[in-house]
């Protein structure tokens, strides 16, 4: 082998076979690859069923192997790590999902790491450390979390696949299949468990400026309100809790209580459509009226900047809403 005998060969059936014996050329190319000429004569390497070889002469490269799995290092999956067997799971998880799912931007599928280096092996986005600490499959993807990519879902992990996941608030998620509208329903909770409705959801998101409804299935929606109600419905919101406790300020509770007027006659029987623009018009400027007297020193003084935030937001949306209405139903 490059004119130097081996003195020992290893390897069976598609190789890697090793040969042992020889020095490779003492100056390699500067790419580092080792050109290597091997000649065998005739019957010197035997097959298992005792046949020999003819004499022939090989002519090959060797490629830079850093790690010594036999791979490479341009094809390497892990060139520092040795690997032989090129494990790659995320990439067979990418593969799959890819087909099946559709996107899945940002979650490390197929990040061209063997598992032998990479820290994420089913590029789920947790950790393989997070995931052995949790009991949890560092190789499978749907471990802990069955659907990481549901649609349905407000947070992975809680929820099985399919199940609408609806966020109570306080780290509590709820997981309900189906919600149904009349006097019974199936719900699984946080626990995991299915546990009978004794009565059908009480849809209230506590805005005015949205229509709030049971549908079988998904269960509460809340759609918007349009027309001049979309303008009017500001007027029936609730105290603001930045404000709790606070003495409300004179001057920016007169124009808001204007602004109301104005919008309670632009909605009333018979008001035509020119009239009702009108009105509509002066409740805005009464709305802006609203902002700028809350931000007054005094205002602010009185009110606190937490209530002087919240009011200025909700006279802000008032305003728009009421340049923009239109005065349709």
């Amino acid at each position: 082998m490059n004119g130097s005998p081996a003195t020992g060969v290893s390897g069976s059936d598609a190789g890697p076979y090793v040969f042992t014996g020889f020095a490779p050329p003492a100056a390699p190319p500067p790419d580092g690859t080792t050109p290597v000429s091997l000649v065998l004569g005739a019957g010197t390497i035997r097959d298992r069923d005792g046949n020999g070889f003819a004499g022939d002469t090989w002519e090959n490269t060797i490629e830079p192997d850093r790690d010594g799995d036999y791979f490479p290092d341009r094809r390497d999956n892990c060139p520092d790590v040795p690997n032989p067997g090129q494990l790659n799971t995320d990439q067979l998880v990418g593969a799959y999902h890819g087909a099946a799912e559709g996107a899945h931007d940002g979650l490390g599928l197929g990040d061209g790491l063997g598992d032998a280096c990479d820290l994420d092996d089913d590029g789920d986005g947790i950790p393989d450390a997070v995931e052995l600490a949790t009991e949890s499959d560092p190789r499978n993807w749907r471990d802990p979390d069955p659907c990481p990519f549901d649609p349905l879902k407000t947070a992975p992990g809680d929820c099985g696949c399919g199940w609408r996941e609806i966020d109570r608030g306080g780290g509590e998620v709820d997981c309900v299949l189906s919600v149904s509208c009349s006097a019974s329903a199936a719900q699984l909770t946080q626990d995991h468990h299915v546990h009978p409705q004794a009565t059908p959801p009480a849809c209230d998101d506590g805005d005015a400026c949205t229509i709030d409804a049971c549908v079988d299935g998904p269960g509460c929606t809340s759609t918007p309100v349009t027309g001049l109600a979309a303008a009017s419905c500001v007027c029936n919101r609730g105290a603001l809790e930045a404000c709790a406790g606070r003495p409300m300020a004179k001057a920016p509770t007169r124009a808001a209580a204007k602004a109301c007027r104005l919008l309670a006659k632009a909605g009333a029987p018979g008001t035509k459509t020119a009239k009702a623009k009108k009105l509509l018009k002066g409740a805005a400027r009464q709305w802006k009226a609203a902002m700028r007297a809350t931000g007054k020193k005094k205002a602010v003084k009185q009110l606190g900047a937490p209530c002087v935030q919240a009011l200025t937001d909700r006279y802000r949306d008032a305003q728009v809403r009421a340049a923009t209405a239109t005065t349709g139903p």
